[in-house]
């Protein structure tokens, strides 16, 4: 547990922060690599933002997506070099996730490249929604909602803020081509998505 000199030490800023996030979100200034709130939970941060800032504010989210990444299969990864071919927050179909691999190998590696020397990998990726908290009780009153939820690996993490994360940790990633050579059926691609 923290002293009480640490837990005040984390709200101290949280009103100045809160104001310029509430700016930031009136003025669609969204720093995040898409550009903006993921249509299917911007009501949910529409409302949590509403709750008044003087006490929480939404600091990150995701709703939830499937994508298709290209990355490079040998050699040191860097930050940003992968290649989305597709990405959705919706569902997709089977057919989709098929024509967007067909195109990629086509194509040469959607826009990435040589698609020789890439992996393309379908994944699965779960909701996540940080909020920032004026004080531990108000992080502790949402947490219990998301365990209640199902999101058992949220948690309320105290330093600098005190911040909260609601999310879990199940995913799915599946490598469908290796070096422009399709590792898995179209039919199996019809089975992950539907």
């Amino acid at each position: 547990l923290r002293s009480p000199a640490a837990m005040e030490a984390a709200t101290v800023g949280f009103a100045a922060r809160a104001a310029r996030s509430a700016r930031s979100v009136s003025e669609e200034d969204d720093r995040s690599r898409k550009g903006d709130v993921d249509r299917p939970i911007r009501g949910l941060v529409s409302d949590i933002n509403a709750l008044g800032r003087e006490t929480v504010f939404t600091t990150s989210s995701c709703s939830g997506r499937v994508s298709l990444v290209a990355e490079q299969t040998k050699g040191k990864r860097v930050k940003g070099e992968a290649k989305w071919i597709l990405m959705s927050h919706d569902p997709v179909a089977g057919h989709e996730v098929a024509e967007a691999v067909d195109s990629y190998l086509k194509g040469g590696g959607g826009g990435g490249g040589d698609c020789s020397r890439k992996t393309l990998t379908l994944r699965f990726e779960p909701f996540i929604l940080a909020v920032e908290c004026a004080n531990v009780e108000v992080a502790a009153e949402i947490l219990k909602v998301g365990r209640e939820a199902g999101f058992r690996e949220s948690g309320i993490q105290i330093g600098k803020r005190i911040t909260l994360s609601i999310r879990c940790s199940i995913r799915l990633e599946l490598p469908v081509c290796r070096d422009g050579v399709l590792l898995v059926t179209r039919e199996y691609l019809g089975v992950c998505c539907w």
